[in-house]
């Protein structure tokens, strides 16, 4: 079976992989065949920039080491999360040393599927640097953006139509920048009809839901974009 490891939202701030709503999104990627790892990782402001990346590399590289021994396919290893989570695939993603230093090649990754992410950089590390203000939009190192380049694993990005203010457009900034200035071809975006930022998750992988039917597909190859070209919709 294929392996996701899936990281929690929350803001960096709170959240936890026991959360039911995180249960019940394994649980149903289950049902379809894919085995979930759910990941914790430290929270602000406990811990600080780049802590929960690095955490999360770990995770990663957990989940490389023991895939086989957990019965999935070690070819077929996928990185995804909602919200904050979404943000720590895509940081892991465009920034290649966190992988490298979790021992990880990014090789090794098959795909990976931020949802509901913040492509600039996260209000949190921006409150932990005393410079959030509610209204500043920063895009430095800790920003996905930042990290645009040509050559990366597939990725998968998936935002609600209806999300909190800028966060489709920074997500379709990132987008373009990724695949027009960059020119990456190994990225897609999906930005799924009548959902918010809560709901896209919450009803992932409902019958007929979207999102989770990206999802799937994405992860069984089957709309993979890598060597093809990007597929905004």
């Amino acid at each position: 079976n294929p392996l996701l490891v899936w990281f929690h939202g929350g803001g960096l701030e709170t959240g936890d992989k026991g959360e039911e709503r995180q249960v019940t999104f394994a649980q149903r990627m289950g049902a379809n065949g894919v085995a979930v790892a759910s990941a914790n990782y430290r929270l602000s402001p406990q811990a600080t920039y780049p802590s929960y990346i690095e955490d999360a590399a770990q995770a990663v590289g957990w989940a490389v080491r023991n895939a086989r021994n957990l019965g999935c396919n070690p070819s077929a290893i996928h990185v995804g999360g909602e919200s904050a989570g979404g943000y720590l695939a895509a940081m892991l993603a465009m920034d290649s040393q966190y992988l490298a230093s979790a021992g990880v090649d990014e090789e090794q990754v098959a795909g990976f599927i931020p949802m509901s992410g913040q492509m600039m950089t996260h209000f949190t590390v921006r409150k932990e640097r005393g410079n959030w203000n509610g209204q500043a939009i920063d895009a430095d190192e800790a920003a996905p953006v930042h990290h645009i380049r040509a050559t990366t694993r597939p990725l998968l990005i998936l935002v609600a139509d209806q999300d909190m203010p800028t966060r489709v457009e920074e997500t379709r900034y990132f987008f373009a920048a990724l695949t027009q200035i960059a020119e990456n071809r190994r990225a897609q975006l999906h930005v799924i009809p009548d959902r918010d930022y809560c709901s896209i998750f919450e009803r992932c992988l409902e019958p007929g839901d979207p999102a989770g039917g990206h999802i799937l597909d994405f992860i069984r190859g089957s709309s993979s974009t890598a060597g093809g070209s990007p597929t905004p919709s």
